[in-house]
């Protein structure tokens, strides 16, 4: 099967003798411990712990690049020049391409770096590559779809600066790391941790019959205000979920049922969260 490419996303490179040091202060998960070759998902947080952008970062070999949204990239480039102060880096926004693929798709051939996507198991793969995207097929609405299946949250499926880390379910995704030295926001995210029982979370909902429609539509759930729906595509759809739904069967759209359907990955780091608390 072909790559995905994904039009949705732009590059950004970091270089320098200092790029390591910097972005390990300031980003949820371990740049030091990544391995040439090696991809993690992770977020820059406000000093209150809110998510200000989720994005991938990448190890090849003398720079680290950052697959970020294409609506955030400029501002996002923008905000880590604001650190940068004495730092030996430099930071570019590139013309690489990012595609995307299950455990059967074949990555670009000239890929400059292909990694596993770690954030779930049947996640697949992520490449970066300049091939020109018109000789690849596959795209955005394919990736969306086994986004959808995983309940892999991005950009879109937040409110930036408002949604903390645990509710986009970072803990869960290998996206933050708790072993690290200190970096932006992380005070709240590990009280959040630590304290256990995140009271919402993203997750997956499946309409029972027809379809979602492309924008905008809210579910219902019994004695409670109605949520709007994240990403979707066709009875697939993610959600900001309050806990005592997770396993309700009282939500519709439309008076049709919608059942939750969360990932295999989910219940895994809730039942630790409840372990723990």
């Amino acid at each position: 099967m072909n790559s995905n490419h994904l039009s949705h996303r732009r590059v950004l490179s970091v270089t320098g003798k200092d790029r390591f040091t910097f972005l390990q202060g300031l980003v949820t998960a371990d740049i030091l411990a990544l391995k040439p070759g090696e991809m993690s998902f992770s977020a820059f947080l406000t000093p209150q712990g809110k998510i200000r952008t989720l994005f991938y970062v990448f190890h090849a070999q003398e720079t680290l690049y950052l697959d970020c949204s294409t609506h955030e990239a400029d501002s996002f480039l923008k905000h880590l020049s604001l650190f940068k102060l004495r730092a030996d880096i430099s930071l570019t926004l590139t013309e690489l391409h990012v595609y995307a693929g299950g455990p059967a798709d074949t990555p670009p051939h000239d890929a400059i770096i292909t990694s596993p996507d770690k954030r779930a198991p049947s996640a697949g793969w992520r490449s970066l590559s300049a091939t020109t995207p018109s000789k690849l097929g596959g795209g955005d609405q394919n990736w969306l779809e086994r986004r959808l299946e995983n309940g892999l949250p991005e950009n879109e499926d937040i409110i930036l600066g408002k949604t903390i880390a645990l509710e986009a379910n970072l803990d869960g995704l290998n996206a933050v790391s708790w072993s690290k030295g200190c970096y932006m926001g992380q005070e709240v995210t590990a009280r959040s941790h630590y304290r256990g029982l995140i009271k919402r979370r993203i997750i997956p909902v499946t309409l029972q019959s027809g379809a979602f429609p492309p924008e905008g539509g809210y579910l219902s759930l019994k004695d409670s205000e109605d949520i709007p729906l994240l990403s979707r595509k066709e009875n697939k759809a993610l959600v900001m979920l309050r806990r005592d739904f997770w396993t309700s069967e009282s939500i519709s759209f439309n008076h049709i049922p919608v059942k939750v359907t969360p990932a295999d990955w989910f219940f895994k780091i809730v039942s630790s969260e409840s372990s723990s608390s």
